[in-house]
């Protein structure tokens, strides 16, 4: 018999999700809001506009946090809208659904040099940072990256790799423990010397992968820690 209790407990880990869980609300609310869209309107086009509305003003206030920051009561809702159902990512979401039933043809030269300079841009203002600049790089960049993405592999013009399969099959548990190695750099190098924090960190994921591919093997560890079947 579930307690009252418990279900409070349910429903506060369901708001407040550990870390990088925040998907798990997160698409719930996206698959939600999509749904009502529809029905209210029917007209995706609408549905993309009012989506990329609530991405923006939302990317505004996990940007600005002093705009509601002050604000009692309100600052409470803001921030668990902000950082558990990340309505920033909103119009992404809306993207890929549109993208995936609409890509037909085959991506074009420009769009990969787009995608490109879109993405040197983002690495020059990780480096030189500039907040107006980041939020047009982020939607700009992540834009093109779902449509190159999409159309690559709705026209089948990626080519077979089975290391890609590998990671496809076992993405799901890849992401729910790939934040350890990150924790531990956190805790042994620490951030002071950023450079040295993501050297330490790209390298130290490298090995949970090959940890993973041999401990994955195990099919209990695989169901039972992984999440998967």
């Amino acid at each position: 018999m579930v307690s009252i209790p418990d279900l409070y407990i349910l429903f506060e880990n369901f708001l407040r999700p550990f870390y990088h869980l925040w998907f798990i609300p997160a698409f719930i609310s996206w698959v939600f809001l999509t749904w009502l869209g529809v029905k209210l309107s029917g007209n995706r086009a609408i549905l993309m506009v009012a989506g990329a509305l609530i991405s923006f003003v939302f990317y505004i206030l996990s940007v600005k946090p002093d705009l509601y920051i002050r604000l009692p009561y309100i600052n409470g809702i803001i921030n668990t809208v902000v950082h558990t159902f990340r309505p920033q990512f909103y119009v992404f979401f809306l993207l890929g659904n549109f993208i995936r039933e609409n890509a037909r043809q085959m991506n074009s030269p420009m769009e990969y040099v787009v995608l490109f300079l879109l993405g040197a841009l983002k690495l020059y203002l990780f480096i030189h940072p500039n907040q107006l600049l980041s939020g047009l790089a982020f939607f700009l960049f992540n834009f093109f990256l779902i449509r190159v993405i999409l159309k690559a592999a709705s026209g089948n013009y990626i080519p077979n790799s089975s290391s890609l399969e590998w990671l496809g099959r076992n993405s799901l548990g890849i992401y729910l423990w790939h934040v350890l190695p990150i924790i531990i750099c956190k805790m042994t190098i620490t951030t002071e010397n950023l450079f040295l924090f993501y050297l330490a960190s790209f390298t130290f994921e490298l090995l949970f992968i090959a940890a993973y591919a041999l401990i994955a093997k195990h099919q209990f560890i695989k169901r039972f820690v992984f999440g998967m079947s």
